[in-house]
């Protein structure tokens, strides 16, 4: 996984690099905050499911190459926080043919998951507004997560608390990306941005996913015409 992680951070490099000697391009930083919500499906179907919105942002840098006043490639390299809010209620009947239940569990996994992502997109230029779709690659760098709740089996109610709850979600996580940006001034852009993450599953997911929307600023550092 070590190795993956610096096959990601040289193909950025070299990309930089290969794009600084083209000419025309741009490098600063950047700083958003908004909104994540993580989902999960497993194989076993809950009797109800919910998922709540949580706090969530992303800072890095940036790299832009304007190949004309119309286009642009934009790559970033970012650590991005997902935060997730997911309320179940489960039960386990006695038999399929009986609606009483043995066991019903009504329990809460709040996330919270670091990662390292690498974003490339393409954008067209329309007066001060671009417009950008692209793909986001993550690694995950750090997670935590906590469970709250209690069961009920036959009248004996047990509290669920696992401050340590263990996450065990793949390293990697991809998804498609969209993105607004307007230029404020001559070297700062308003940015908006979208991303659905595809894979956010761990051992017992049969699917998953997250999404967040975040509202940002970039600052452009260093400009090449």
């Amino acid at each position: 996984m070590v190795y993956k992680t610096k096959v990601l951070l040289t193909l950025l490099f070299v990309m930089i690099i290969n794009f600084t000697i083209l000419g025309q391009h741009n490098v600063g930083l950047k700083v958003s905050l908004g909104v994540s919500k993580t989902f999960t499906t497993t194989q076993e179907s809950p009797v109800s499911y919910d998922s709540k919105l949580m706090l969530s942002g992303s800072a890095g840098m940036f790299y832009t190459y304007n190949f004309n006043n119309k286009s642009t490639f934009i790559a970033e390299l970012l650590f991005t926080q997902i935060s997730g809010n997911e309320k179940t209620e489960s039960a386990l009947y006695v038999s399929q043919s009986t609606n009483i239940p043995l066991v019903v569990a009504n329990y809460t996994i709040y996330k919270h998951i670091s990662y390292l992502s690498l974003p490339l997109s393409y954008g067209i230029k329309i007066n001060k507004t671009t417009f950008s779709l692209g793909a986001q690659i993550s690694r995950i760098v750090a997670s935590k997560g906590k469970l709250e709740g209690q069961s009920n089996s036959s009248g004996s109610i047990t509290n669920l608390n696992n401050n340590q709850y263990d996450l065990g979600l793949n390293n990697y996580d991809w998804g498609p990306k969209i993105g607004l940006f307007h230029d404020l001034r001559k070297n700062t852009m308003l940015e908006v941005n979208y991303y659905y993450g595809m894979n956010h599953k761990d051992k017992n997911t049969t699917k998953g996913s997250n999404q967040q929307m975040t509202i940002g600023i970039r600052h452009n550092l260093w400009n090449k015409l």
